[in-house]
């Protein structure tokens, strides 16, 4: 038998070298793996980290996956550096715009950067603060740390991608923070591709991901720090589902809630709170915190209504360290980021806009009764009550840039409190309210209320924005707002009031207002209100008194009462399970017809409403069997809304003294390209 010569057996000692001492990244390799906890074991090779998890293949041939969270430091570590970075952008170009965003650029820590341990926070130890305490209303004024920026801010553009028509997008929130030299913003989109069904699609390089039919959960965040003294910003995407809470006031850290996409009634996905550092564009890891571990009423496994004691429902910075946590059951805790402690709680009512103060000392929170109260953040504190408050479950308060005034809006009413004695203006009406109620002071004079903007001196409305969104952002003397196409979306700041809108504010009361106390003003019923009408007359006579106006027939100013029926429609009723009324509003059941009842009051000038109120009468939902075995549904429904109690309506409504001239206020549209006028004030007769 020949012998092997020397080259052949030098080649099979070279190969068998690097076999045996291969780069270990260059492939899997058979390793033990720890939790991280130490007491569980197990001998498997990486195979691919899919859905927050590590895939490992055992020595007996079957895969495993091991949650990426449990695993020790050092496996996270592998397995992160064996995965291909899923964040590499493509050779895609963004959509073009001015002052566009750059394209997203990798992390490094993103695969990781929502999956550290979080550290459980148990309120058993913090301070239990009562909400309820009565005290004196004590406040010292507690301004913004940037009043006003240094030089003009430039608008940035986002490319947020183009997607399916299936794909449901989310503006999560956006954060303007900085210093009066270096504003900056923070911007969050969530996408949900569950409903794509076409696996070939590839977003553009903004938001590069893949649709795995695998995969049990296809959320994505987009994020974007931007920089507002540049225009320049960084395009960032996370394959989770997170909520931004804000940004610490010194611009170093930002708090995210990572939570999944709520489906019908699951709950108790929101639980979890990351600290995240930004650094040069960058968001690196922190810490996490599980605020209310434990508190969770639900031990059956399910996710039902029980879960929501540990939900984290609202989440907000008090200073650098500090920073204030409201739970799905509405317990609220001042939590140190520094210890992981929980320094003070209290329970708030729910259902409320939770407002700081411009430097974060103070805090309003609501509390049962409709009733509003001023909290120390520090302490939990409770400082006083708000006087004659309105229902605060359906009203937006915000602090003046100096601390020094609070305002509030609802149902098209503004008030104004001065913030040191805790007492307040009448309220007075401004306009209609155009969606959800919001409130921003652009400074210590004027506001925006539902696109509106007041003059708080001479309680008029001097100008009206169409495209502001409902959660516009005050920072350093500028309104900043987002608008844009679906593809690319812009951060822009404003100056209000701009120049043009001032034209009114020195105009006489006379003018400025089209109805004032010593107006005249009759009042009209008309036939269709019948029930109760001899009373419903003389409450308005009395409003028409305590106003100061003067009632007399035929004056030109007409206030007009009526009850009126709207287009008949269809409804459905189905019928309940076991004994259970009829449910309105479910399909597969009864369909009948529906003939609603409208009552409305109206205040006419020249045969144009200048103010008006109404509602709209609902479909009876508490139906007994006992009446459908005696009469067919329809004639039950028919009998309701015959039935129609409008007369307490009626009483319990009030009007407003002031009524404004619309006729003054200009209109502006706001775009991503800044400001521009739809039409001008109009002259005012004498």
């Amino acid at each position: 038998m020949k012998k092997p010569s020397m080259r052949l057996l030098l080649s099979v000692c070279c190969l068998f070298s690097l076999l045996l001492f291969r780069n270990p990244l260059s492939a899997a390799e058979t390793r033990i793996w720890t939790d991280s906890s130490g007491q569980f074991k197990i001998e498997a090779e990486f195979v691919r980290i899919q859905d927050e998890k590590v895939i490992l293949k055992k020595t007996d041939g079957k895969t495993q996956s091991v949650p990426l969270a449990k695993l020790s430091k050092a496996d996270r570590d592998y397995a992160v550096k064996q995965a291909e970075n899923p964040f590499e952008a493509d050779d895609t170009e963004p959509v073009k715009a001015k002052n566009s965003a750059s394209k997203p650029r990798e992390t490094g820590e993103s695969a990781t950067l929502f999956d550290v341990p979080a550290k459980p926070i148990r309120l058993q130890n913090a301070a239990s603060i009562s909400s309820s305490a009565e005290t004196q209303w004590s406040l010292a004024p507690d301004p913004a740390l940037v009043t006003k920026l240094t030089k003009k801010p430039r608008s940035v553009a986002f490319q947020v991608g183009k997607f399916p028509f299936s794909t449901r997008t989310k503006d999560a929130g956006f954060f303007v923070y900085g210093t009066a030299d270096a504003p900056k913003v923070l911007y969050a989109v969530q996408v949900d591709m569950s409903n794509v069904t076409d696996n070939s699609f590839r977003p553009s390089s903004a938001n590069r991901q893949a649709v795995s039919s695998e995969s049990a959960d296809s959320s994505r965040t987009l994020v974007f720090p931007g920089d507002l003294a540049t225009g320049k910003g960084t395009a960032l995407t996370f394959p989770q589902k997170i909520t931004p809470f804000g940004v610490s006031p010194d611009g170093t850290k930002a708090l995210f809630r990572k939570e999944e996409w709520g489906r019908g009634l699951d709950t108790g996905k929101k639980k979890y709170l990351y600290i995240v550092r930004i650094e040069d564009g960058k968001l690196l890891p922190a810490a996490a915190f599980e605020p209310f571990a434990g508190s969770s009423r639900n031990t059956s496994g399910n996710n039902t209504f029980g879960d929501r004691d540990s939900d984290i429902e609202w989440a907000a910075w008090v200073d650098d360290k500090n920073i204030l946590v409201e739970s799905g059951k509405h317990q609220l805790a001042l939590v140190n980021t520094d210890s992981g402690e929980a320094v003070w709680q209290c329970s708030v009512t729910g259902n409320a806009h939770r407002v700081l103060s411009p430097g974060g000392r103070y805090m309003l929170a609501g509390r049962s009764g409709h009733r509003t109260a001023l909290l120390e953040t520090k302490t939990g504190e409770v400082l006083g009550e708000l006087a004659d408050t309105i229902p605060y479950s359906f009203a937006d308060y915000a602090f003046s840039p100096d601390g020094s005034k609070i305002a509030s809006y609802y149902n098209s009413m503004l008030k104004i409190w001065d913030a040191a004695t805790g007492k307040s203006s009448e309220a007075y009406y401004i306009g209609e309210q155009q969606g959800l109620p919001f409130v921003r002071w652009t400074d210590n004079r004027y506001l925006l209320a539902s696109q509106h903007l007041i003059d708080t001196e001479t309680q008029s409305p001097l100008w009206s924005y169409r495209g502001l969104t409902n959660n516009p952002q005050f920072f350093a003397g500028y309104l900043w707002y987002r608008s844009g196409i679906s593809e690319t979306k812009t951060i822009t700041g404003i100056v209000l009031p701009h120049p043009e809108a001032l034209t009114s504010v020195n105009l006489p009361e006379e003018q400025r207002f089209a109805l004032l106390p010593g107006t005249e003003v009759t009042l009209q019923i008309e036939d269709s209100l019948q029930e109760g009408r001899n009373e419903i007359q003389k409450h308005f006579q009395k409003v028409i008194e305590d106003n100061g106006w003067v009632l007399k027939p035929d004056a030109e100013i007409k206030l007009i009462l009526k009850v009126s029926k709207e287009p008949p429609e269809k409804i459905v009723y189905t019928a309940g399970r076991g004994f259970a009324p009829p449910i309105l509003g479910r399909s597969g059941g009864t369909e009948i017809t529906f003939t609603p009842g409208k009552f409305s009051i109206e205040i006419q000038k020249e045969g144009k409403a200048i103010w008006s109120r109404f509602r709209r009468q609902l479909p009876p939902n508490n139906i007994s069997l006992d009446e459908i075995k005696q009469k067919s549904l329809q004639s039950i429904v028919d009998k309701a809304v015959r039935k129609a109690e409008y007369k307490e309506w009626f009483l319990e409504s009030s009007i407003p003294k002031k009524i404004p001239n619309t006729g003054l206020a200009g209109e502006s549209i706001l775009s991503e390209s800044g400001m521009s006028t739809m039409s001008a004030p109009k002259p005012v007769k004498k």
